[in-house]
């Protein structure tokens, strides 16, 4: 098993997992290990691009890492906290799958209530235009397109200008042009402001955005990425899926 480790030049880490397991309880069968001891490190200031396979771990993993579930073994740290407490603090961001947005809200209360809850009201409009929302900003979400719900799930999770942001299928209901936006979005997100952006995909385009692309497979990281390319993530999923 390969573990993932600091790039040269980085002497802090915004998450450390440390021999990480994860094992579901299955009546009448063995025990269930979606995650079977990984360990990682992701600098500060880095995209990391998390891939593989359906029932690779990838979700469970990163469930783990937002305290969204315990794991069986081993310990989590996301900016020198528990995940929960990391959270918690605003510093945290998360782009669901689907959106995870409230329907009946509009786009611009529902980047409302996340900022008045950390005490970032200012923000809001920042936000909205580097979104590209105005005019979408009095409508419900749904009655939003797919396309640009996923931008209200991205503003949403920017909103709080946190330090590190979980994306899990970013560009799914993005159409490639909409898509490549947002990657070079979150590419200006990294450079220019210090975050950690960590991707769950199955998509390689997204993946080329990214400084490392960690493979997963069984429960395992198996290939551990450094500037990777679309073609070479292309190959290497296309090996793990046949």
């Amino acid at each position: 098993m390969k573990s993932a480790t600091p790039r040269p030049g980085h002497t802090d880490n915004a998450i450390e997992v440390n021999d990480l397991v994860k094992s579901f309880r299955r009546p009448g069968h063995s025990p269930l290990r979606a995650v079977d001891h990984v360990c990682l490190t992701i600098p500060t200031g880095s995209i990391v691009a998390v891939l593989g396979p359906n029932g690779a771990g990838k979700s469970t993993t990163i469930d783990m890492i937002l305290g969204m579930i315990a794991p069986t073994h081993g310990t989590v740290s996301v900016l020198g906290h528990a995940p929960q407490d990391a959270a918690r603090s605003g510093r945290v961001g998360v782009v669901f799958q689907g959106g995870g947005l409230l329907p009946d809200f509009t786009v611009r209360e529902t980047l409302e209530v996340i900022a008045a809850t950390h005490d970032v009201s200012d923000h809001v409009a920042q936000m909205i235009e580097e979104w590209n929302l105005a005019d979408i900003a009095g409508t419900k979400v749904k009655k939003c397109s797919g396309g640009q719900q996923q931008r209200v799930a991205c503003a949403r999770a920017m909103v709080t200008r946190p330090s590190v942001v979980f994306a899990d299928e970013p560009t799914g209901a993005l159409d490639s042009k909409a898509g490549t936006r947002l990657l070079e979005y979150m590419r200006h997100s990294v450079d220019d402001r210090g975050q950690t952006i960590i991707m769950v995909t199955h998509d390689p385009r997204a993946a080329s955005y990214a400084d490392r692309a960690l493979m997963l497979f069984d429960g395992h990281i198996v290939d551990d990425f450094e500037s990777p390319q679309a073609e070479t993530i292309s190959t290497a999923l296309a090996s793990l899926e046949a």
